[in-house]
């Protein structure tokens, strides 16, 4: 996990707690967000007008920073 080892290296550690879009509160339509600010469409990730990913096993989550 490319993002724990940047984290580590300065000390510090991600959270346990993960939160994916659609899960709990976090609604779904917030997938559009990630797929913009992080480029997906470079890495041939493609939205769905419903703001599911393709390939269908992409995921992303937000995790907190603890620690130093």
């Amino acid at each position: 996990m490319y993002i724990a080892q940047q984290v580590k290296r300065r000390g510090e550690n991600l959270t346990r707690m993960r939160f994916s879009a659609g899960y709990g509160d976090f609604m779904l339509e917030n997938q559009k967000h990630f797929f913009e600010l992080l480029g997906l469409e470079k890495l041939g990730v493609s939205l769905t007008e419903r703001y599911i990913f393709i390939p269908e096993k992409t995921v992303t989550a937000i995790a907190g920073v603890e620690g130093a």
